[in-house]
């Protein structure tokens, strides 16, 4: 089996930081205060809220959607039936910083038959 990504987007750095010369005074003091928060305290209340602005239901991590009844938990047998490997390549490709935006699996059936699935 075979496994491929295709990254885009951007990815923060010096190259982008360019990004910031385009804010107005008041973006630039919140995205301040965002640093300052995550450099002190490790997390800032302002960029949780301002993640979750845009959601009308606040979305569940990877672990509770693969567990809980609500989700698939009973489709998964509680997230016991998922093997390991596929639990960490999930959790690879939906990490932002990775900047994955279409995910590739291809198999090869005996030696005249492939197959693949792109996401």
């Amino acid at each position: 089996m075979r496994i491929s990504y295709i990254q885009g987007g951007r990815t923060l750095g010096y190259n982008n930081l360019e990004l910031l010369d385009k804010l107005t005074p008041e973006e630039r003091a919140v995205v301040k205060q965002i640093l300052v928060d995550v450099s002190n305290k490790g997390k800032s209340k302002n960029l949780t809220e301002l993640y979750y602005e845009d959601y009308d239901e606040i979305p569940v991590d990877l672990y509770t959607f693969f567990t809980s009844d609500v989700y698939l938990g009973a489709y998964t047998n509680h997230g016991k039936d998922i093997y390991e490997t596929w639990k960490n390549e999930i959790q690879y490709i939906h990490n932002p910083i990775n900047a994955i935006n279409q995910w590739c699996i291809t198999r090869k059936y005996r030696n005249w038959k492939n197959s693949s699935s792109c996401i």
